[in-house]
This record gives structure tokens, sequence and C-alpha cells, in this order.
């Protein structure tokens, strides 16, 4: 028993058997390989990764053929022999071109060999060459595939063989539960690509340019759906001198795959691995290559049914991801409410397959669909709001995540206030009554609280040429304002400034101030009436107060501007 090892640099170019097998040659011998890696090997002639010669049969099992490189056979080249590969991948192997008997099968390569290939992989093996058979090739060898996946392998050659599995001459493998996709030769992607030459049995498998005209039972040529398909980057082609770019692709199937639950049961091998440690080797295969149950409900139908390929769907639940804690401001007191937009674009699903999003909670369209809706908060008023996000992938509900929406409010009450009259006259030295108006408007708080600050007349009380009167200024208990029609002799005017401010529920104001005025006199304005539009012509006018040479409304507002300060 091989067990653990990792195999790399192993380089075999020399002459009868020496030539075979750069990472490891088994003849005539079955050992048990197990959980390990050949990477980056080379042979001369067979067998870059592996080289199986003659009556052997040894058990393959868990172990990983990558960027290995020989003329045939790679990844493994299996000579006269019967071996089982069990949970392996091939890829990144390259069948170099040694001249135009060069035969390729990059992936693997078997010569009247019969292998039994189970949950394998075979993805990015390229033959650039005259080689065919980028994934495998059988040269009268008749191997047992059942749930592998090939998948970006290519050949480059002239003569159009297959990309992905080449059958020369009689050569008759049978796949079963299989996926061929994506696999390339110079005409393109078709059937011819995915599997070319031989009689092959094909049964519960995906062919991509499927046409039927290779029989079988089960198949379909609808897209599988990996989870990212590899390839090799495109413009590049291996020689001595350069090197292809592998694009690693993850061949997991989505949640929309055709090729899941359709496959065959009574096609799965038993389990001479003893993949699952219980002892029992002639029991049906339990596991596929990433050790998940092997027949699985995969679209929850309570028929558990095997998947095509190596890798059977198992659905992870998705997670709900409501998005950061927000805060918003208050809009209760409008028509349109107070509105917040949910986030729940950061949920995910394991399995990359498309969500559904369920919104409830306390806002008026609960509940509500959609990755980022916006809702109108119930009520809409400061205070706390927690929302519930539920997303579910078309198999099962994520738990539920929570986002907490805090509502305040920052803002001040729009405030306008006027007063009735704004000018007093005559001076006689009565008291006035003046009446004050408003409109306060606050998106949060319908009836914010006005109140009175402050009435002050810009000179005092009792001034010379004022009538020697005091307490100008009365409110009343009810509220009401009186103020006395008089100012100085010796001044512009007399103005009073009122004062109110706008309260909202939490304390936001606004102030806002009006004024009355009670003016010196009116002679001015009736001397700028009495010379309305005359022009100066280089004279003195009085009432000419800006000196512009014409009397207008420009010293209207001037005259206005001085009684009112």
């Amino acid at each position: 028993m091989l067990e653990g090892c990792t195999i790399i640099g192993g380089y075999a170019d020399s002459t009868a058997h020496r030539f075979m097998g750069g990472g490891i040659y088994i003849y005539k011998a079955s050992p048990t390989v197990m959980n390990c890696t050949f990477t980056g090997n080379w042979a001369l002639n067979y067998g870059g990764g592996m080289c199986i010669d003659t009556d052997s049969q040894p058990v393959i099992t868990n172990c990983n053929f990558i960027a290995n490189s020989a003329t045939d056979g790679a990844g493994a080249d299996n000579e006269y022999s019967n071996p089982t590969f069990v949970n392996c991948l091939f890829a990144d192997n390259w069948a170099w071109e040694y001249n135009a008997d060069s035969y390729g099968g990059a992936g693997m390569y078997n010569f009247y060999s019969n292998p039994t290939v189970i949950n394998c992989v075979f993805a990015v093996n390229g033959s650039p060459g005259w080689g065919d058979g980028g994934g495998m090739q059988n040269n009268n060898g008749s191997p047992t595939l059942i749930n592998c996946t090939f998948c970006g392998n290519y050949s480059a050659n002239g003569r159009t063989r297959a990309g992905g599995i080449y059958n020369l001459y009689e050569s008759n493998p049978r796949l079963t539960n299989c996926i061929l996709w994506g696999n390339t030769n110079p005409e393109g992607q078709g059937q011819s690509a995915q599997i070319y030459g031989g009689h092959p049995v094909i049964n519960y498998s995906c062919i991509e340019g499927w046409t039927g005209e290779l029989g079988g039972i089960g198949n379909i040529g609808a897209d599988p759906c990996f989870v990212k398909v590899g390839c090799w980057f495109p413009g590049y082609l291996k020689d001595e001198s350069s090197e292809d770019l592998p694009v690693w692709g993850d061949y997991h199937l989505l949640q929309t795959s055709p090729c899941i639950d359709i496959a065959d049961n009574n096609g799965l091998p038993d389990d001479i691995s003893d993949l699952d440690g219980d002892g029992e080797t002639v029991e049906r295969l339990p596991f596929d290559i990433d050790s998940n149950p092997r027949i699985f409900d995969g679209d929850n139908d309570n028929i558990p049914v095997v998947d095509m390929g190596a890798y059977e769907f198992l659905n992870e639940t998705p997670i709900a991801d409501a998005g950061p804690d927000q805060v918003a401001e208050c809009a209760c007191n409008t028509a349109h409410g107070t509105k917040v937009i949910l986030d729940g674009t950061n949920s995910s699903d394991p399995d990359h397959g498309p969500l559904t999003y369920t919104w409830t909670g306390p806002f008026l369209e609960s509940p509500i669909q959609g990755a980022a809706p916006t809702v109108t908060l119930e009520g809409g008023c400061p205070g706390e709001y927690v929302i519930t996000l539920v997303v579910n992938d078309g198999i099962e509900n994520s738990e539920p995540n929570e986002v907490v929406i805090t509502v305040v409010d920052t803002t001040r009450p729009e405030f306008e206030l006027s007063v009735m009259p704004t000018m007093l006259w005559p001076p006689n030295h009565k008291m006035m009554e003046i009446t004050p108006s408003w409109t306060v408007r606050d998106d949060c708080d319908a009836s914010a609280d006005v109140s009175l600050v402050s009435i002050v007349a810009h000179e005092g009380d009792d001034t010379i040429g004022e009538g020697h009167t005091s307490n100008d200024i009365e409110i009343g208990n009810d509220g009401s304002i009186f103020v006395r029609s008089e100012r100085s002799g010796n001044n512009m005017g007399r103005i009073y400034i009122i004062t109110y401010q706008a309260v909202d529920e939490v304390g936001n104001r606004s102030v806002r101030s009006a004024n009355v005025s009670v003016p010196h006199e009116f002679k001015l304005l009736a001397r700028i009436g009495e010379r309305w539009l005359c022009r100066s012509n280089n004279i003195n006018v009085p009432e000419d107060l800006n000196s512009d040479g014409i009397v207008n409304l420009m010293d209207i507002a001037i005259f206005s501007n001085n009684w009112i300060r």
C-alpha cells in the first residue's frame, strides 16, 4: 500500500521500461494507492504521473494527477492492465508531441486495458500535437466509466478527434451517469468533441451536442450548469517553448442543473474501496468525490436519485443577510411616510443558486419580496423597528436574519412668521394691538408648539422726544400683543422686533422674528412722490437720495431702509 504521498518532479527518459511512469511505475503488481498526489512528473513515452503495466490490477483511490506530461497518458497510462480508479482528479496534464505516432490521452491512456473509473474528474487536460483525446484515449481499451465528469479538455489535432474521449480501433467504453461538456477539438464543442470513435455504450449521461445517434437510454444534451467551467486560456497551444494557461473550474452542479436526480441508481458499482470504512465492499458505492452521500434527494421531491457526474448535488442552506442596522429620518407627518430601503444583497447561497427574498415586519407592505425593496414603516415615528429577512434557494429557507431600523427626528420645523400691522402711524402714543400669524410644518410632529420668545424695541422707553411714556410693550393674559405707537423725535423712527419659536416633540427648534415700525415722518416720501422720475441734470436734488441723477424706486428703497432701521 502507498498512502498519503506526494510525488513531484519524477523523470523517465531512458530505454525499455525506464521511459514509462515518471511518477510511479507499476509492473505486474496490484497495490493499493490512496490519498496521493502526482504532480509535475514527466515521461519520455508513457505515463507521466503513473504507468500501470502488464497484468496489474491496482486500486487507486482519492488521488490527484496534476500537471504531468508524456507523449501518451500524461496523467496515467494503463498497458494490458485492469486497474480501478475511485474519486481521482486528472487535471492540467499535457500529452506532448514526440512524433506523428504519438497517441495522446493527456488525462488517461488505455492500451489493451479495461480500467474501472468511478467518481473521477478529467479537467483541462490537453493533447495539442498529433495526439487525440485530451481527457482520455482508448486504444483497443474498453473502460467502464461511472459518474465521471469530463470538462475543458482539448485536442488540437487537425484530424478533429475528440477533446473529451477518443476511442481507437476496437474500443468499447461504457459510460453511465457521466457528464462530458465543454471539451473541444478544432471543429468546436459538438458531440464529436466530447466522444468520438469506437462503439461506446452510453446511458444516463449528459453529452454536449447530443444527437442520439450513439443510442443508449436516459441521455441528455442540456447544459449541466457547473458552478464554473474550466478551460485552456484561448490563443495558446503548448509546444516546446510555451505553455498554455489552464483556467480551473468548479464542477459542482448548480441548483438549477438538469443533471440532478436524473441518473441511474442501479448503475452505481460496489464500494470496492470501502469509502465509508465499514468493512463492507459489496454494498453500493456510498459517496461521491467529495465524500457526500452518493444517492441524495437533490430536487426535494422525496425520491433519492443519484446525479450525473462526479459531484452529487447536496443542497446547502442559504444564508440571509438583512444588512447593517440603519438610522432613518422621521417623516411620519408626511403624505409619503417614513421610508427605508432594505438591503439583502449580501445574502448568499453556497450552491450558487438563485434566491428569493421575503421581508416581514412593521411596515405597510409586509410581506414584501425583493433583494432591496423600499418600504414604509408603520407609524414611522421615532423608535426602533425590527424587520426580518428569509431567503429561499428553491429548496429550503434560510434562518431568519434581522435588521433594526432606528427612526430619529433631527430636523427643525419649517416655520414662517408675520405680523399685522407692520407699521404704526401716526405716532400718537396710543397702545396698538399687533396680531401675529404663522405657518409651521414638521415632517415628524403634527403639532409643533409655537410660543412667544421676546418683544423688544430698538430704542428705550421714556427717551427724549418720544412723549416721556413707559411700558410701551404689553402682553395680555391671553397672549395678545400691544405696542405703543410712538418714536423718538430725534431719530429715524422706532422698530419693535417680535420673536417666536416653533419647537417639535423632541426639542428641535426654529426661531423667527417680524418687525413693526413707527417711522419718524412721511414728508420725504411725499417729496419723492412730487419729484417722481425727475432728472437732476447735475443740479443737487435732495430727494435723489442715491445721487444717481433720477428720483425713482431706488430712492424709495433708501427712504424705507432709513425709517425701518
